[in-house]
């Protein structure tokens, strides 16, 4: 439910949106804007506190809204190809895959800050990587789990960016296709995640000791490196 944009000095309109599901306030860049996302009931006067507290990271995330941005001779890496941006002379976007390497046309004339443009263009790209994401991801997913004598009962990709990863009571793990932008040590950092959530299904200190395990020690590193990762798309 979207709620009453909140007006700011430095940051623009910030958009505001209530969701039942968010169990705190959360902020993101959509369409070049600072948008909200609250737990319902939080009021206005505890939105602007929480702006205020978070103000310095709020900052860096509005000034690096650009970073993104896909522009005529972008080249973006995946696991499993190359995508190379090009202007050609047609009126369409086309997209073109051949052995490794991903075309994206784009038509000279095109607005390439234009929003609209540049989320089609991510679709797009999408649709390619999430067909790829299933076997490359349920290879490197059985390959841990062989290796760390771990079962799970089903396998899934999910479309999500900022979940890429989950296990249920029910042994079913789910693995993000965006995976396919991140190093394999990352993605094998993930996959041990959700492995370690096979034995131990909360956060607690005992899932954190065999997630290390399984990471080599390296859990804490592999984490932060994780969040600072910074997505081309």
């Amino acid at each position: 439910m979207l709620g009453e944009p909140i007006a700011d000095g430095e940051f623009g309109e910030i958009g505001v949106r209530y969701d039942s599901r968010a169990v705190r306030c959360i902020f993101r860049i959509k369409d070049g804007r600072l948008q909200a996302t609250l737990p319902p009931g939080v009021s206005r006067k505890e939105l602007l506190s929480v702006i205020e507290a978070k103000r310095t990271a709020l900052r860096r995330l509005f000034q690096h809204r650009h970073e993104s941005r896909i522009t005529v001779g972008s080249i973006i890496e995946t696991r499993c190809f190359t995508i190379n941006v090009n202007s050609y002379g047609g009126e369409k976007l086309l997209y073109r895959l051949k052995a490794a390497c991903l075309d994206v046309f784009v038509p000279a004339d095109a607005d390439m800050a234009d929003p609209q443009l540049s989320e089609r263009i991510k679709k797009g790209i999408m649709r390619f990587v999430g067909r790829s994401a299933p076997a490359y991801l349920k290879s490197r997913l059985d390959m841990a789990a062989c290796r760390l004598g771990a079962e799970y009962r089903s396998f899934s990709v999910s479309s999500g960016r900022r979940i890429l990863g989950k296990c249920d009571s029910r042994r079913n793990i789910k693995l993000s296709s965006y995976l396919l932008f991140y190093p394999e040590e990352l993605i094998d950092y993930v996959i041990c995640h959700e492995l370690a959530h096979l034995a131990v299904m909360n956060h607690g200190a005992a899932f954190h000791e065999l997630c290390n395990r399984y990471c080599g020690g390296r859990e804490a590193e592999l984490r932060r490196r994780l969040r600072a990762f910074p997505l081309p798309l």
